[in-house]
This record gives structure tokens, sequence and C-alpha cells, in this order.
């Protein structure tokens, strides 16, 4: 449903949805082409917009705003543990200025857009979805 749902608001050249959609995509089951997913969000993460499209998805200009829950949920059916980046040791990283690792993304000022992992990048992205929306993530 929510795909479908994604789909008619992407259709309206909404970044923000792309941005949702390609993160729902990313914990989708199965990957339906990584290649066209990691090129979705590369274009978005050189538009520098990336903590502004998060801010949207919890109803930022709106009297809406998605609420942390007290609890975990399992995790959704169809969507699926993945990680895009196990190469800790070699890799770049997200991008993050100063090495920082901690779990949620930082604004878009934060990150070096010269030298990163895409793949990184896109792990702590998802990482934040899964937090926002209350999903059990131990396994992170």
């Amino acid at each position: 449903m929510i795909n479908s749902l994604l789909a008619n608001v992407v259709a309206t050249h909404s970044l923000s949805a792309k941005y949702f959609q390609v993160l729902v995509k990313a914990t989708g089951y199965p990957l339906e082409n990584e290649a066209l997913l990691l090129n979705d969000f590369w274009f978005l993460i050189m538009t520098r917009n990336v903590h502004n499209y998060r801010l949207d998805i919890l109803g930022g200009a709106t009297s809406f705003r998605l609420r942390h829950t007290w609890y975990k949920r399992y995790m959704p059916v169809g969507m699926v543990r993945r990680r895009f980046c196990n190469n800790w040791l070699n890799c770049a990283g997200d991008g993050r200025r100063g090495n920082y690792r901690g779990f949620l993304p930082a604004d878009d000022e934060e990150y070096d857009y010269t030298r990163f992992c895409l793949r990184c990048r896109l792990n702590s992205e998802v990482r934040w979805l899964i937090e926002v929306f209350g999903i059990d993530h131990h396994w992170w």
C-alpha cells in the first residue's frame, strides 16, 4: 500500500517522497534493482537537502508530527534487515566530518561530499527510518 501511495506522490516530483520511497525500497524484499536504488539515492544525496526530506517525512511543515513510540514493533512483513556496506575497515564511511559514528544521520552541512561511501550513507539513512518508525532494531 505504501509503495503505491509513494509512487503517486513521486509522480508529482516530490523529492521528499522519492527519498522515502528509496528508504522503503532499501528495506524491501526482494531488493528489486540495487544499482537503480543507489543511483536514485546518489541523486538525492547530491541535492544536499536530505535533512529537509527527513523533516517532511516527520511532518515538519504541518501541525502533524510523527511521534516516537515507547515500544518497538517487530519488522513489518515485506521489510528485511539489510546492510549495504560491510567493508567498515576499508571504506570512507558515511561522510560525516570528524569520523562521527553515531546511529542517526546528521544535517547536510556536516557531511563531506567529496569522500564518502554511498552504501554507508544509505545504511545510516535506513537506520534513521527504522528508529523513527519504532521498529525493533537490536540487530543494528
